[in-house]
């Protein structure tokens, strides 16, 4: 796709990461400073074709905000929780926001805006981040895994973002970890965003506390059981709670068998764990590690190092930014 041409001196960038809820905006300059940063309903609810002009109205509001002209803006990125066919630019899927698919959002915002944008996986766009200003800072071959509701992937190969033939890749959350697992939101069974990602971690700890086992998870979530949340799960475990501890070590167990199942296919350096599952630290690290370390082939295991996140939620708005300065580079 044909990008507008944003004026040499533009000293920032929009970036958008845009979750089934909320967006996250942010300026950020080009040493990966985050310099103004805004939160807005995400269009999950509006005609499809009034998607685009929302997108340029976040724009608007940021620049606004942070009191900007176009001509200091180098560009916008909009990440989005979805798959986006790199040949066309369009949305493919994008199950949390079902009225983004089959558009070229990118090219109707550019339009609209007329500043060079950018449409990306946010799973991609933590992985950016990360290599640029994060854990990843000077590593060539990295796998990042973004664990939170879902299970997402960016893939920096030899320096670069892999994509693949389509633009589909990175969907390790769609691996298959146990064929005759649970049914994934995706459609297939056994996928391990099924068995290891903060909803499936949930939906097992309430499902055995319905079923009576004792637990202190219940207490923590004052008597709901519809409160209890994957954060909970944690909490609860730390406290040694055996149920906790049970459902924990199961999800852990798979996480750690996909990841190293990963680190087998492509040997990275590094691999980087985020997301909000991320936030739980040590008490996801030290076990992932140890099952990679045990599940991988043994030179792989022994060559990769595991780590936690640098940017927090912000590595998205960082790496999409990252993809707009690095695309101004390239302009001739």
């Amino acid at each position: 796709m044909a990008h507008a041409k944003a004026a040499a001196s533009a000293r920032y960038a929009i970036s958008l990461d845009v979750g089934g809820t909320l967006t996250k905006v942010a300026v950020v300059d080009r040493v990966g400073r985050i310099v103004q940063r805004l939160q807005a309903p995400s269009a999950h609810d509006i005609a499809r074709e009034d998607v685009p002009e929302r997108v340029v109205q976040i724009v608007h509001d940021m620049l606004q905000a942070a009191s900007l002209t176009v001509e200091q803006v180098a560009g916008v990125c909009v990440g989005i929780p979805g798959v986006i066919d790199s040949r066309t630019d369009f949305i493919v899927s994008c199950p949390n926001l079902t009225n983004w698919e089959g558009m070229p959002l990118a090219q109707q915002v550019q339009a609209k805006l007329g500043l060079p944008t950018f449409l990306e996986k946010d799973a991609n766009e933590a992985a950016l981040g990360e290599h640029w200003v994060g854990a990843g800072r000077g590593v060539d071959d990295l796998i990042c895994f973004t664990i939170g509701t879902g299970i997402g992937t960016g893939l920096i190969l030899r320096g670069e973002l892999y994509r693949g033939s389509t633009g589909g890749a990175g969907e390790t959350g769609h691996i298959i970890v146990d064929k005759d697992g649970p049914i994934c939101n995706c459609g297939n069974w056994g996928c391990l965003e099924a068995l290891a990602s903060a909803r499936a971690i949930t939906h097992k700890a309430r499902a055995f506390v319905e079923l009576g086992e004792p637990s202190v998870m219940l207490a923590m979530s004052d008597g709901d059981v519809q409160a209890i949340s994957a954060e909970t799960v944690f909490k609860a475990a730390k406290a040694g709670d055996e149920l906790a501890e049970r459902v924990l070590a199961e999800a852990l167990e798979y996480l750690g068998v996909g990841i190293a199942g990963i680190v087998n296919a492509f040997n990275p350096e590094m691999v980087i764990l985020g997301g909000g599952v991320a936030a739980a630290g040590e008490q996801l690290l030290a076990p992932v590690r140890r099952i990679v370390h045990r599940r991988a082939r043994r030179l792989l295991a022994e060559h990769v190092q595991i780590v936690l996140a640098d940017l927090g939620s912000d590595a998205g708005v960082i790496g999409g930014a990252y993809l707009v300065f690095k695309a101004q580079e390239k302009e001739p």
